[in-house]
């Protein structure tokens, strides 16, 4: 759910899953749009490998929008070899922590937080995560802050989203 953004945003807002099974799920277009315009709710500065805490969310998608530099060294880096892997870690209100890699480069597009998507039965069903972490192995390639600005997504209908 983190690697393009803005295409499941369009996805969910304009399809809705007709049919599945395991491995393959078949959408339909739907004449009116399912979820509204994303909303920024809350904005912080944060560090690298520390727990940010989730702000609370309704009935809607909470998404993070994270923005970071690199120094000199990470552009270089960048320019000439591959990047480095980035992490999220999501901690569930029951404590238990899931990590998933992070294209961080459309990280600032919004990565998807929360309720946790973890079936295509419903990407609006899932548990709700109470503290997120980014984290990578070279600490020397971006600078230490973070910004992160909280976007809720409400969906048009009631009842389109449903909780653990």
């Amino acid at each position: 759910m983190n690697d393009e953004p803005l295409t499941n945003y369009k996805i969910f807002s304009h399809y809705k899953i007709i049919c599945r099974d395991k491995k393959i799920a078949l959408l339909k277009k739907v004449v009116e749009e399912r979820l509204r315009k994303p909303r920024l709710i809350a904005s912080e500065s944060c560090r690298w490998n520390e727990w940010i805490k989730v702000p609370a969310s309704s009935e809607g998608i909470l998404r993070a929008r994270i923005n970071f530099s690199r120094n000199l060294i990470g552009n270089v880096k960048e320019l000439v070899y591959k990047e480095e892997e980035y992490f999220i870690e999501y901690k569930l209100n029951d404590g238990e922590i899931k990590k998933y890699r992070l294209v961080i480069d459309n990280a600032v597009c919004g990565v998807w937080v929360s309720p946790l998507f973890e079936k295509i039965s419903n990407p609006f069903y899932g548990r709700q995560v109470q503290e997120i972490r980014l984290s990578y192995p070279a600490d020397h390639l971006l600078t230490k802050e973070i910004k992160v600005g909280w976007e809720s997504i409400e969906p048009m209908k009631e009842g389109l989203i449903h909780r653990e």
